[in-house]
C-alpha cells in the first residue's frame, strides 16, 4: 500500500510542477485520498488490504514473470 500511496503523492507533486522540491507541502486531504485510493485498489484487485510484498512485486521481462522474494536478516 505504501508504494501506491507514494506514487499518488509523487504524481500530484509533479502535476503541480513542484517536483523535485525539498519544501513541498502535501495537504492532509490529499494524503487521506491517496490512502483511500490505495485501499480501494488493493480490495478491487486482491480482495484484501494486507498483501505480502512478494505478491505485489514481480520482475517481468518479456513473457517471463518472476516473483521477487525479500529476505531480511
Amino acid at each position: 500500500m505504501v508504494a501506491l500511496i507514494t506514487k499518488s503523492v509523487i504524481d500530484k507533486i509533479v502535476e503541480e510542477g513542484h517536483f523535485p522540491a525539498v519544501r513541498t507541502k502535501i495537504k492532509e486531504w490529499f494524503l487521506v485520498k491517496a490512502v483511500e485510493d490505495a485501499q480501494a485498489h488493493l480490495m478491487k484487485h486482491f480482495g484484501t488490504h494486507e498483501m505480502p510484498l512478494g505478491d505485489l512485486q514481480n520482475l517481468v521481462r518479456g513473457k517471463k514473470k518472476c516473483r521477487l522474494v525479500v529476505c531480511l536478516m
